[in-house]
């Protein structure tokens, strides 16, 4: 799929898990298409590593200062525009807001 030009992957899996051994919030692997975000984030911090991965599949050339910027951004934007995401069923909801 192209968006702005540029090849995208179409899909992209997300998973959760525990990285505490890996020492890091979120994981991106561009061969796999896949996420993998730490357990234990409340909800606004999910939304930025999500964002942060994603940019990291989408602009691999871009270095890590860069992706934090526009991640910590975007991430603000749509957290104060009421984004959230729907708690899974029987879920009793978010666990927190942004910090």
């Amino acid at each position: 799929m192209l968006c702005l030009g540029m090849p995208y992957p179409v899909r992209v899996k997300v998973v959760e898990k525990d990285l505490s051994k890996d020492k890091a919030w979120g994981i991106s692997y561009d061969d796999l298409r896949l996420i993998e975000i730490h357990d234990k984030q409340c909800e606004s911090e999910r939304l930025d590593t999500l964002i942060h991965e994603l940019l990291h599949l989408m602009r691999p050339s871009w270095r890590e200062k860069e992706v934090i910027r526009v991640a910590n951004y975007l991430t603000r934007h749509l957290w104060a525009q009421g984004y959230r995401r729907r708690p899974p069923s029987g879920s009793s909801g978010s666990r927190g807001g942004f910090r």
